[in-house]
């Protein structure tokens, strides 16, 4: 695999956000008592999107990693600590989870950009979207093994891959104009990371509309391609989310999951699909 160049924003890892979740657990406890406060951590709904950063800033640009991991293994590892991050939620009384799976990172505008077997088609950047793909298939088989190990646990998982793919391939089909080129920044595909100024860079093009355009920037879908994706994750189908969406989780009180069903056999609940 060979390092591309690509600007990557900096975030919050997630140790630190865990941090800051046993803060907000400790302020609940002392404003709602432990009752209160256990109550209200077993009853939300805690939202999960992981993986873009780790995959295009800690391995596509770093040649030291990918000499000492190959694909498979780092993204057994950025799986591994994503699996304990939600051991550690559910240890806590989390129950209910939603994720958001990985876009094809290779056809973002950033990535076709910095594509090294790029053309003038502009094809997708092939390693990153095998990355994106292997990190779908171990966090769908990961959560399927949660399911049958703990009692309680449910969750909502997207299929943002295929989702989003079409809607870069067929742009039209969904009322946008354009797929491949980002609506702000500059060179090939607007995917150098230069819009608002960004990286120091005062020239830049933007586009008239953006509801035009599937991608915003050389990283991120425009607000419409957001707006879209959360209605499907709210009441969308099996072909997008499941094996719950996310209006079932907020409000279907009693949910059986498998490990549910395990624990009573004489049960006739049957889990929403």
């Amino acid at each position: 695999m060979v390092a591309v160049a690509i600007g990557v924003a900096q975030v919050i890892d997630l140790k630190t956000q865990l941090k800051n979740f046993e803060a907000v657990e400790k302020a609940l406890t002392e404003k709602l008592g432990e009752k209160g406060a256990k109550k209200l951590i077993s009853e939300a709904v805690y939202f999960i999107s992981i993986g873009s950063n780790d995959y295009m800033g800690g391995y596509l640009v770093n040649p030291t990693m990918q000499q000492l991991h190959h694909p498979e293994e780092y993204v057994g590892m950025v799986i591994g600590n994503l699996t304990q991050a939600i051991q550690e939620l559910y240890e806590k009384g989390g129950r209910k989870f939603g994720f958001l799976s990985l876009s094809p990172l290779g056809c973002l505008p950033a990535l076709r950009a910095a594509n090294p077997k790029g053309n003038e088609e502009g094809g997708c950047f092939e390693e990153a979207c095998a990355l994106a793909l292997a990190h779908n298939n171990a966090l769908k088989a990961v959560l399927t093994s949660l399911e049958h190990l703990f009692k309680g646990f449910k969750y909502c998982n997207s299929n943002f891959y295929v989702w989003l793919e079409d809607r870069i391939n067929n742009p039209s089909k969904y009322g946008f104009k354009e797929g491949m080129n980002a609506c702000c920044g500059t060179g090939p595909f607007r995917g150098l990371f230069t819009c608002g100024g960004t990286n120091k860079v005062t020239d830049y093009q933007l586009c008239d509309n953006a509801d035009d355009y599937v991608w915003w920037d050389s990283f991120h879908p425009t607000e419409r391609i957001h707006e879209q994706f959360a209605k499907a994750l709210w009441d969308g189908p099996l072909d997008y989310v499941g094996p719950y969406n996310l209006q079932q989780l907020f409000f279907f009180n009693k949910l059986t999951s498998i490990a549910d069903l395990v624990d009573d056999p004489e049960s006739d609940t049957q889990q929403i699909y």
